[in-house]
């Protein structure tokens, strides 16, 4: 795959190492109060995960406000929908859209509805994916935590480089504006 990725003028190993400053992983948040399903996503991600990962977890959504506090270096959030302190799906999902500037949130769910997952997607969630699938498909979940930090970033960076630009042609106008009027 190395070779592959490499001809293609993509190397993956550079490209976790600009995602991460060091060559350590991921920090994850893994918001989820099924003892069952934790340990699955957790065997999951420590098996799979090509860079590695740390995992914290949080068990409601007051639990996990609180670490996105106290742990700024959290990569992603993976979020399951179905929490004891939330009033729905959408109710778990709004507490926690405050931090999708600063990172990722994955959404991960035994509820297959479709129409829900557009919606999240559609208010800010990065991805959206069946517990049931993850079980099947184990490297998928690694996989979807990999590309949703990388669009993050990407994302981060894009927006950051749009920002420079308004900014220094703000700045060019400004120059442009007052040296006309300073002329007359």
């Amino acid at each position: 795959m190395e070779n592959i990725t490499k001809s293609e003028g993509y190397d993956v190993k550079a490209s976790h190492r600009s995602l991460r400053h060091e060559n350590v992983g991921f920090d994850l948040l893994l918001v989820e109060d099924s003892d069952t399903d934790y340990y699955v996503m957790e065997r999951i991600l420590k098996r799979h995960m090509p860079m590695g990962c740390e995992i914290l977890r949080a068990t409601t959504i007051a639990e996990a406000e609180e670490m996105l506090e106290t742990h700024p270096q959290i990569d992603a959030v993976l979020l399951d929908l179905g929490l004891p302190d939330s009033e729905s799906p959408h109710d778990t999902y709004s507490r926690l859209s405050a931090y999708k500037e600063r990172m990722p949130i994955v959404i991960l769910t035994s509820l297959e509805d479709h129409a829900m997952a557009l919606d999240m997607l559609e208010v800010g969630a990065q991805d959206y994916v069946y517990k049931n699938l993850i079980i099947r498909q184990p490297e998928l979940l690694c996989h979807v935590v990999e590309f949703a930090i990388g669009r993050h970033e990407s994302f981060k960076m894009s927006k950051s480089d749009m920002q420079k630009e308004l900014d220094q042609t703000s700045e060019l106008l400004s120059l442009m504006g007052g040296s006309y009027s300073a002329g007359h």
